[in-house]
């Protein structure tokens, strides 16, 4: 919380970029963060819009003052810490995994010029290629944009984060059902040639479990928002987050998994875990 003296000079700075104002003739004051603005010319010498200006000015700078210091009481030193903690966790398991499958990335490269390296099954480019893409979406790009989401929503919505451990548990079974997807593929264990989906049912279900949780923990935390209206970044995180929980269900359910109805299922998840889940989820976080 700025003093009245810092909170004067604010205003007297304001008025220095335009010429035509001379703070010198105006008489300003500040008591108890409220701004008083006089005048020591006639009205005649003073320019009509100038007493207009200066209270805009003041209103702007001490309403920004207030938002800041109101919206940082509302989070403590703990909750602060928590948050920042949750965020750290999901940063450091997501670059682990960009930096896995960035690897895998370049050994299927490296096999391209010299397939003769590494003979064995499971380095074959068959499985390294789902190795690949999905360590990309599943390890390192949802959990990278799930814990820039919830750093976003509680941060926008000055809150504290719902849960801190619903959030790691979120991120547990982020982990658990990427580990279980890469350990899978690799031993020739997969759900066909299914693009973006090859992991098997089960470690799917983990992945959905992972989703739930977190729209759960996103959803009660933007509803404790210290605002009437939901900042425009959230309505893209919860939409992203909901819509890939319908899609994870409709991939899963196994009515429609053979033929034609494959075929259909198949392309609805690949291309709307793209559409509905990066996509927006980055678009509210840039946001």
């Amino acid at each position: 919380m700025k003093t009245d003296s810092e909170t004067k000079k604010d205003v007297e700075d304001e008025f220095h970029w335009d010429p035509d104002i001379d703070a010198i003739d105006l008489a300003i004051s500040a008591h108890n963060g409220v701004v008083t603005l006089g005048r020591l010319r006639t009205p005649l010498e003073e320019p009509r819009w100038l007493s207009t200006v200066a209270a805009l000015i003041a209103a702007l700078i001490c309403g920004m003052q207030m938002g800041v210091t109101a919206r940082r009481s509302d989070l403590g030193e703990l909750d602060n810490r928590a948050l920042i903690s949750v965020f750290s966790a999901y940063t450091v398991c997501a670059t682990l995994w960009l930096l896995f499958a960035t690897g895998v990335g370049i050994l299927m490269a490296f096999k391209f010029g010299a397939p003769e390296f590494g003979p064995g099954a499971w380095l074959t480019f068959g499985r390294l290629r789902p190795i690949h893409t999905n360590a990309t979406f599943y390890g390192f790009a949802s959990i990278a944009l799930v814990g820039l989401a919830y750093y976003v929503a509680a941060r926008s919505s000055g809150a504290k984060l719902y849960s801190s451990a619903l959030a790691r548990t979120g991120l547990v079974l982020f982990n658990v059902a990427a580990l279980a997807g890469t350990i899978a593929l690799d031993l020739g264990y997969n759900d066909g040639d299914l693009e973006y989906r090859e992991w098997p049912w089960w470690i799917r279900l983990i992945f959905l479990a992972a989703l739930v949780v977190t729209g759960w923990n996103l959803i009660a935390t933007v509803a404790r928002r210290t605002s009437k209206d939901i900042y425009l970044s959230n309505w893209y995180i919860l939409g992203s987050t909901l819509w890939t929980c319908i899609i994870a269900v409709v991939a899963i359910v196994p009515w429609y998994q053979y033929g034609l109805g494959q075929v259909a299922v198949s392309g609805f998840y690949m291309h709307n875990a793209v559409g509905m889940w990066f996509t927006p989820l980055a678009l509210g976080v840039i946001y």
